[in-house]
């Protein structure tokens, strides 16, 4: 059995890729099949409108726009601008860009920009590191760098060049489109960001992927490329599936018998350790550290999220929790940082935002409650309606009401809008409707 295993789904609505490690999920993507604005798309964008500190909105396309800072340029309203999307768009967020552009291979990154070229931290070797940084220095493009990537660690000087040297033609031919081009202008678009996301992930054993059209374009970019064709669906057959069902629990049990609460807020994720069954005397914190970091990468949370462990008073506690976590959260492509902690006991993260989390791609704001999650009582809704109608018959000249709602709020007001219309001497007529949203309802009014 594989001990590090990525599964690639290809027939669901959007694509899916699992990185396993031994056979338990670690990481998962969705990646939405047809998408204007992708991470790594080029454009030649042009200014639409500028803010203080190097901040802009440049237009790419018909109504698409992105966000843009730039503190090291002066940029004009209507100038033109090279740029590639680093954030994706999601909620009602525009999708973010940098004019530093840049294309990958499975070795290197080849940049334009004048900094010196550079090695992935992750390779450790100092005489691997310095070999690999004198290959880029010799094959870089003058006002560009090269940064050699960890899959470069186990290649050889002749591939890595080969690399190179394609990079290189591909990114001159992008500058050298741009220009004689007219902005707004799509000049590099994304279309193997599959490929990317699996060379994101590091090492691996084997990838599995269930398309022929993928398994080609996969199995001319990596090794062990095996083509899945059974009938059962992939992620069914290796037990995926129920581990990414359980990504939308809020509740997350711990073998301790303490488990974790995750709540996902609009400004922030909020993560809550309980003792639970836990045995007294269990390092639950310890335990915490390592579920945590895992359901960060597979939820993809982002942004600030904030850690409530267990009766962290002393010193000591603390920064073997930072420490421990610092470390789970090094094997994470994405980059957060981890603050210390507050004087409420909290701990902080910051994580980047760089594509939607998980639950962005499965759920949608509830119609019935807007995505708050509550709905208002009944006896609320009814002192509502009755203020307006008293409101109404004392200031107006209306004397013929239609009250249409949901058959609980018309049951609840029945003898309330009796007392109304001997009162003001008014005709109510209350009509039951059938709707998705439990507190609508509709006041219609007329003279008679």
């Amino acid at each position: 059995m594989f001990g590090r295993r990525i599964y690639v789904d290809c027939f669901s609505p959007i694509y899916r890729i699992a990185l396993l490690e031994k056979e338990k999920l670690f990481e998962v993507i969705f990646q939405e099949k047809s998408s204007k604005i992708s991470v790594s798309d080029i454009y030649l964008g042009r200014v639409e409108k500028t803010l203080p500190n190097g901040i802009c909105f440049v237009e790419i396309g018909k109504g698409e726009k992105v966000f843009l800072q730039e503190s090291n340029k002066k940029i004009k309203n209507g100038s033109e601008i090279l740029l590639q999307i680093t954030k994706e768009a999601f909620d009602k967020k525009c999708a973010v860009a940098t004019s530093e552009i840049s294309v990958s291979g499975r070795f290197c990154v080849v940049v334009k920009d004048k900094r010196e070229c550079g090695v992935s931290k992750r390779i450790l070797d100092d005489g691997k590191r310095e070999k690999l940084r004198e290959i880029a220095r010799k094959n870089c493009l003058e006002g560009h760098s090269v940064v050699i990537r960890t899959g470069a660690e186990n290649a050889t000087e002749e591939e890595i060049e080969k690399e190179i040297k394609k990079l290189n033609l591909k990114i001159l031919e992008i500058e050298k489109t741009a220009e004689f081009a007219k902005a707004p202008f799509t000049l590099f678009k994304n279309e193997n960001q599959i490929v990317d996301h699996i060379r994101r992930f590091g090492f691996f054993d084997e990838i599995v992927v269930n398309s022929k059209e993928m398994f080609k374009i996969l199995d001319g970019e990596f090794e062990n490329v095996v083509l899945y064709e059974e009938k059962v669906p992939m992620f069914n057959k290796f037990l995926i599936e129920g581990q990414i069902e359980k990504l939308f629990h809020k509740k997350v049990w711990l073998k301790s018998g303490a488990y974790l609460v995750i709540d996902e807020v609009e400004a922030m994720t909020v993560i809550d350790i309980n003792s639970g069954k836990a045995i007294k005397g269990t390092n639950i914190n310890k335990e915490a550290v390592f579920e945590i970091a895992r359901q960060i990468r597979l939820r993809n949370l982002n942004g600030i999220i904030i850690i409530d462990f267990i009766n962290t008073e002393t010193k000591e506690e603390k920064e073997e929790i930072i420490s421990l976590l610092k470390k789970e959260l090094s094997k994470d492509s994405t980059k957060s940082i981890v603050y210390n902690f507050t004087e409420l006991g909290l701990l902080q993260i910051s994580r980047e935002k760089v594509r939607k989390p998980l639950s962005k791609y499965i759920f949608h704001p509830c119609s019935c409650c807007d995505g708050s999650g509550v709905i208002k009582d009944v006896v609320f809704i009814g002192c509502e309606i009755t203020n307006n109608l008293v409101s109404l018959f004392e200031d107006t000249i209306y004397n013929y009401v239609e009250i249409q709602a949901n058959k609980t709020i018309i049951e609840y007001l029945e003898k309330t809008l009796i007392e109304i219309e001997k009162k003001y001497c008014v005709k109510i007529v209350p009509k039951i409707i059938t709707t998705s949203r439990f507190d609508y309802y509709k006041i219609e009014k007329r003279r008679i």
